[in-house]
């Protein structure tokens, strides 16, 4: 089942450095990413296995912040979530089905 979230509680990034911009705050990806896997109960480490990377390699990506889509569609799949883009009355997601044939 996929889950949908929308942090307006920032009870779980009280431990990032938030950066706050006009009454918004403003939070990384790598940093969401983080969020979403305490809130999901797995470890990191977990979650590199998931993805058939090292923790190392893992860890590597949220400290850069660098990540392809590719890699927000697996960590998506893995935390049973989904990567979605809505507006206009429409929503497109992007799933593994999106990467698979590749």
């Amino acid at each position: 089942m996929l889950k949908n979230f929308v942090f307006d509680d920032k009870s779980c990034f009280s431990w990032y450095n938030l950066k706050q911009e006009g009454g918004v705050i403003i939070l990384s990806v790598a940093n969401k990413i983080k969020g979403l896997i305490k809130t999901s109960g797995l470890k990191g480490y977990e979650v590199a296995e998931r993805l058939g990377m090292t923790d190392q390699a893992f860890r590597n990506k949220l400290n850069r912040d660098s990540f392809y889509a590719e890699d927000l569609i697996k960590i998506a799949d893995c935390l049973d979530l989904e990567i979605a883009f809505t507006g206009n009355g429409q929503k497109t997601v992007l799933d593994m089905k999106d990467i698979e044939h590749r």
